[in-house]
């Protein structure tokens, strides 16, 4: 039993003090390789290894594990909110949004956008970068905003100029009057190839809608007809991705609006292989609480008080 124990606390000190592979393990003391892992994971059961996981600086490291555990997602990432003020917390939501994505490119992907003033936020932090083999696409057509740096075919143009990429435009209206414009529409060479695009996509970055009296998307009244909104309303519609509206279990809203958007649906969405989710603030919560519980995104980036309210049971 001794001479077992000295055998375990050689392989282990090897192993985690010296940095030597398994194999070179294996072949130093005469054993497999298969062996040299049991005994290490011996090592850990007996408690003569024990590893001890220092916690990061960051203060909502418990809250980030907790919602990637609750919504199982890939990652979650959380930043301070601030109460009262949604400027000062989508900028601070803004500035890991950037962090993150300057963080995973690589310099050959594909990223799918929509549009919102989240997505400004992310875009205002983003630092200049130099991938010319990345492509930024737009997946929803244009929404004819009073306020275009928000609009899709802006943010996508400034995103590609930053990160010197390609931009793809959607060149299309967001939503028309009926759905057989909105085929005939789908079937442009350049529409379809840009829609194509989007869905090969390696990262999807969408923002959250909500859905009410002081959402952006009836305040503009440059989107949505009366009759969209009463549908919706109807509905118990409470946000959106892209026009694809849910309601408060974040079951899909189906109506005549979906016949109509030039852009990806929710199912398109979802089958990309990275969709980060950004969104903050008190008027956010429901919507995104929806959307999680549909597991749109993958990678949330919000921030610490909504995080709060999204782990309340």
């Amino acid at each position: 039993m001794e001479e077992k124990f000295n055998l375990i606390y050689k392989i282990a000190r090897e192993y985690y003090e010296r940095n030597h592979t398994q194999q070179q393990i294996a072949k130093r003391f005469g054993i497999s390789r298969i062996m040299v892992s049991r005994l290490l994971q011996k090592a850990i059961d007996e408690r003569i290894v024990e590893i001890h996981i220092i916690p990061p600086q960051n203060p909502y490291y418990q809250l980030e594990n907790k919602l990637e555990d609750r919504y199982n997602l890939t990652e979650a990432i959380v930043t301070t909110g601030i109460k009262g003020d949604y400027q000062k917390t989508l900028d601070e939501i803004g500035k890991k949004a950037s962090a993150y994505l300057f963080r995973y490119l690589q310099g050959n992907e594909k990223i799918s956008i929509s549009w919102g003033e989240t997505l400004l936020s992310m875009l205002n932090h983003l630092p200049a970068g130099n991938f010319p083999e990345v492509q930024i696409i737009q997946m929803i057509g244009g929404l004819g905003f009073p306020y275009e740096e928000i609009s899709g075919t802006d943010l996508t143009r400034r995103m590609a100029n930053t990160l010197n990429a390609k931009a793809r435009i959607l060149d299309a209206p967001g939503i028309v009057k009926t759905r057989e414009v909105c085929r005939e529409l789908m079937h442009y060479p350049q529409i379809k190839g840009t829609l194509n695009l989007a869905r090969q996509a390696d990262i999807a970055i969408v923002g959250i809608g909500q859905f009410s009296d002081n959402s952006f998307l009836i305040r503009s009244n440059t989107i949505l007809t009366q009759d969209d909104i009463s549908v919706l309303k109807e509905n118990k519609a409470v946000g959106d991705i892209c026009l694809r509206f849910f309601n408060e279990k974040g079951k899909m809203i189906r109506n005549n609006i979906n016949d109509r958007v030039i852009g990806l649906t929710m199912e398109e969405i979802k089958a990309i292989p990275r969709v980060i989710g950004i969104a903050g603030g008190e008027s956010k919560r429901i919507p995104l609480k929806a959307a999680l519980q549909n597991h749109i995104p993958d990678i949330l980036i919000t921030d610490h008080l909504t995080a709060e309210y999204l782990l309340q049971d």
